[in-house]
């Protein structure tokens, strides 16, 4: 398969589209939630490090209304939002939606936008219309929704170097704070977290088989902020969305040619990592079954993607989603010491998969990334 830049990949200067930044690395010399950041000071941390939450029943909770806010880079870029929203109307779901999308953008750089203070980064990227939107104002006034109704989901992904940002571009206060502007409006607010993928430029099985292992970081990041909302008294309300689970087991079947007319990676992605409109209807068919907890088999396919390969996709987005909602919260309510042993042992083959080298040891220490208790964060609303 042809070679690419990776989407998702990012780091802080934006280039002349005001939807896109600079691929470079992340910085490791600051940022929000570093030392030194204002704490929350409300509420005692839980002791040793566990959420005390008990798991969810294992029937899913079937929802007919979202109003959806999808913050992204490349990996949600459209059509993901696009054909989410036809999947909710062909499936007679009441929907509404807006999107922040910067390519190649970190969280941090959709929050704090270029600097380590303030936080422009919510006026920046590209909406549904393809302009800027001040999203904190939309949030507080909608224009893109019913002008009374308020956002109730936010579905949000990191750049897929979920380790590496977690470390240094501080995925988890800034996940935090992104979920606090929805709650200022609805209480019940959710966030969706929604796990992208590294490229498949090496063997297509070992990176089938590893996203199913990678999914843990995601699950320790989500899992940090729901320990600091039940810290600070407030319900926990952020989950995972297994969007490379799902990508990576349609891959399989693509690859084990029992989907009809596709038989290769080209017939999926696009270069290394971007994925076409077959790769975005399985992305967007995993958003729509974790947002509304309901099959979306049945759907029509867009223009350009064949039945038999779109019944296929939203058979395998469902199965792998409903599959891992039934197995309940634990998997994103994990204490801190679970999460050093698991990301400790994930870190190597992180690496591998990457082609990188790196000094594991800050995973499993107890003043690294997954350290508890942690007065860095919430951070001030803006």
């Amino acid at each position: 398969m042809a070679g690419g830049g990776s989407g998702g990949t990012g780091g802080t200067v934006p280039r002349e589209d005001a939807g896109t930044v600079d691929p470079d690395a992340g910085r490791p010399d600051g940022g929000a939630g570093q030392a030194g950041m204002p704490s929350a000071g409300k509420k005692a941390p839980p002791t040793g490090g566990t959420s005390g939450s008990p798991a969810e029943p294992t029937g899913l909770t079937e929802r007919n209304s979202a109003r959806v806010l999808l913050s992204g880079h490349s990996l949600t870029d459209n059509p993901i939002g696009d054909y989410l929203a036809d999947l909710a109307e062909a499936r007679d779901r009441d929907y509404g939606w807006e999107q922040q999308i910067i390519i190649g953008s970190p969280l941090r750089f959709r929050t704090r936008g270029e600097s380590s203070s303030g936080f422009a980064g919510y006026s920046m990227g590209k909406n549904r219309d393809g302009s800027e939107k001040d999203l904190l104002q939309e949030l507080e006034s909608p224009t893109a929704i019913g002008s009374s109704e308020s956002y109730d989901t936010l579905i949000v992904t990191e750049r897929h170097d979920i380790m590496d940002v977690i470390q240094w571009e501080d995925t988890v206060p800034l996940l935090r704070h992104y979920h606090d502007r929805l709650r200022e409006h609805e209480s019940s607010a959710r966030t969706l977290f929604y796990q992208s993928w590294p490229d498949v430029d090496g063997d297509p099985q070992a990176w089938i088989d590893y996203q199913t292992e990678e999914t843990a970081a995601w699950e320790c990041a989500a899992s940090k902020v729901n320990l600091s909302l039940q810290r600070d008294g407030a319900p926990q309300a952020v989950s995972v969305v297994p969007v490379a689970v799902a990508l990576a087991k349609f891959v399989e079947r693509v690859l084990a040619g029992s989907v009809p007319g596709v038989t290769e990676l080209s017939d999926v992605f696009t270069d290394d990592v971007h994925v076409n409109s077959l790769g975005a209807f399985v992305a967007a068919a995993a958003a729509y079954s974790a947002t509304f907890q309901a099959s979306p088999v049945g759907a029509q396919p867009p223009s350009g993607v064949s039945a038999e390969a779109a019944n296929i996709a939203l058979e395998v987005a469902w199965d792998v989603v409903s599959k891992y909602l039934r197995a309940g919260s634990s998997q994103w309510t994990r204490t801190m010491d679970d999460c050093r042993t698991r990301l400790s042992a994930l870190c190597p083959k992180y690496m591998s998969i990457r082609g990188n080298s790196a000094d594991c040891s800050i995973w499993g220490r107890a003043d690294g990334p997954m350290s508890w208790p942690d007065t860095s964060f919430p951070l001030p609303a803006p």
